[in-house]
């Protein structure tokens, strides 16, 4: 449905965006930025206005372009101290014989309809939206601890990072949790994705790859991990009927966190992120109310920055599986990649961390150090890695 649509659309923002790509120092719009922010207060199902589109739609232009994000900053009098706890709006935009549509629903998941019924902000969030307070969680913990037990904390699962279509199906997606269906025509929530029993995990990142020549859609599960516990991942390849034509799970040490991963011929590429750390102090400042999951993403010293390179054609137990020591970083997305090794990232340096100053988009903006590097790898398995090119940006190019 998108293979038609979505070259033009990259053209035209490519187009769009090399007219500010010269002046990447020019001051940031705050204004424009904290958009991201707004609460969008309705749902909408409606052909735009001619007089509402700037120029004409390209009467060959036909296809619906689906996206999602977070659509609240507020629930219930509740203001999020970070816009990933939001819950996410789905958006599509069906482009038919030179018309357009648009189309937005707020993923129904089970946390958002139990809200709805309370009329309150009811789970926290991974970034930090809390709806008791520090205190309370100590509390628990303290309680808990004396029956040597560890406190259950529920977080909510926003649904809000990714949607796509694949087999019939548009899945909504958040990494820490199932995704949810949605009916294709009217993007209706059917429930919570298992596919099947497929994710033993119970979470599907939010990030995928296709493999066009083979007509796969490959995605990943993670689960990290904690004291003796190993993190998990797990990667599938669906067939375009959901038949799962391949299936891998790893016990990495280290990798507990994967936002983004590398589709190549032969291997899967992963980066060993350096900005995540499940150590004790780590898993008590969360238990203990004081922080959270994502405000505990920031740059430690300590822990490794790795490629994690595994063969795709072998069977899990029978495979060499490579690490790559590289300088830290964190990969906020994997552009593309270019012949076998060779890779483009949008990548985090070590003074990133999770805050957003003003409620702007742009995590840490007043602080330069902090903004994210366009870079190019190659990645030679013999020798380790080298980084070809690494240069400031302010924003991601459509390429």
């Amino acid at each position: 449905l998108l293979r038609n649509i979505l070259p033009r659309l990259c053209m035209i923002t490519r187009l769009k965006m090399e007219e500010l790509i010269h002046d990447v120092h020019r001051p940031l719009d705050i204004d424009k930025i904290k958009k991201g922010w707004h609460t969008i207060p309705q749902e909408y199902d409606y052909w735009i206005p001619e007089e509402d589109i700037e120029g004409s739609v390209p009467a060959d232009l036909n296809g619906t372009l689906l996206r999602n994000g977070p659509g609240l900053h507020e629930v219930y009098g509740k203001k999020l101290i970070h816009v990933i706890d939001g819950d996410g709006m789905i958006v599509a935009l069906t482009f038919s014989q030179g018309r357009v549509h648009l189309r937005c629903k707020f993923v129904a998941s089970r946390h958002r309809l139990e809200e709805q019924k309370q009329r309150k902000f009811l789970y926290r969030g991974q970034m930090g939206t809390h709806p008791s307070g520090a205190l309370k969680d100590t509390m628990t913990f303290l309680s808990s601890a004396v029956n040597l037990q560890w406190p259950k904390h529920i977080y909510r699962n926003p649904s809000n990072t990714n949607v796509f279509y694949w087999g019939g199906k548009v899945l909504s997606c958040y990494e820490t949790g199932l995704p949810y269906c949605l009916d294709p025509h009217t993007l209706n929530t059917l429930g919570p994705e298992n596919l099947g029993g497929q994710l033993k995990l119970k979470t599907l990142a939010a990030h995928f790859r296709l493999d066009m020549k083979n007509n796969r859609l490959v995605c990943i599960s993670v689960k990290p991990g904690s004291g003796k516990i190993q993190p998990s991942l797990e990667i599938y390849e669906f067939d375009s009927s959901w038949k799962l034509i391949r299936h891998q799970m790893h016990h990495i040490k280290g990798l507990n966190y994967a936002h983004d991963f590398l589709l190549l011929e032969d291997y899967y590429v992963f980066h060993m992120t350096p900005f995540v750390d499940t150590s004790l102090r780590s898993v008590l400042a969360i238990y203990l109310g004081w922080s959270s999951p994502g405000q505990q993403m920031r740059y430690y010293s300590h822990l490794p920055s790795r490629f994690i390179v595994i063969p795709r054609h072998k069977g899990a137990k029978f495979q060499n599986i490579m690490e790559l020591d590289t300088d830290p970083f964190h990969v906020s997305g994997n552009v593309d990649r270019i012949l076998s090794l060779k890779k483009r990232s949008f990548c985090l340096t070590r003074f990133f961390t999770s805050l957003h100053q003003n409620r702007s988009m742009i995590p840490s903006h007043s602080v330069l150090s902090a903004w994210g590097q366009n870079s190019t790898w190659t990645l030679t398995v013999k020798y380790g890695y080298q980084m070809l090119q690494s240069h400031l940006v302010r924003f991601g190019v459509l390429n």
